[in-house]
Formats: structure tokens, sequence, C-alpha cells
């Protein structure tokens, strides 16, 4: 079985205030110290970390140029205006706003 997006059907991630996404979050957040999933939640929050290093790495490069131009204003110590841009993921916060429920189809 795969997923399709396009089997949405009128399920979607717009309704008003109460999107599906929100409500993926809300029960992971009910269930994330379940004793069952403990070691699941561990996994996707270890991801997450790993994900953020790998972002982290790529933003370096991609903000390489504006990095440069903060740290040519200089300041009154050496330093003061070295900047890095890094990832910072949360796991509760990402689950809301960043999930899509679909129906599956065989194909």
């Amino acid at each position: 079985m795969s997923t399709h997006p396009s089997a949405r059907r009128d399920v979607t991630n717009q309704d008003k205030g109460n999107t599906l996404s929100r409500q993926t979050s809300n029960l992971y957040k009910k269930q994330e110290d379940n004793s069952d999933k403990f070691n699941e939640n561990e996994k996707f929050i270890d991801h997450l970390s790993e994900t953020d290093d790998r972002l982290s790495s790529i933003y370096e490069n991609i903000f390489e140029d504006v990095v440069r131009k903060v740290e040519s204003f200089g300041g009154v110590k050496p330093n003061d205006t070295s900047i890095k841009i890094i990832s910072t993921l949360q796991h509760r916060e990402l689950l809301e706003g960043n999930t899509t429920v679909v129906y599956k189809q065989d194909k």
C-alpha cells in the first residue's frame, strides 16, 4: 500500500482552528510519555537532532554572505558580531502544521 496526496478527498489541513495537523500534534503530546511508545519517541527526537545538524551545516553555506556582512560591522570586542544560523526543530511543534492525513491506496 502506498499513500497518495490526491487521495485526501474532502479531508484537508485547512479547517479553521482544528486542523488535522494540530490534532495529530495533540495526540502525540498525549501519548508522548507512554512507556509503550518511549523508544519510538526517542527515535523521533534523535532523528530531529541529526536533521538539525545537517540543516545547520546547509544553513552555514546558504547564509555565508549574510554572516560575513554582519561580521563586517564589527563590535566593541572581537567577535561581537560573529553569528551562526542553526536549525532548532522542536519535536512537539514539528507535527503541528507539518503533517498531512491521507488515505492509503492500493496500486
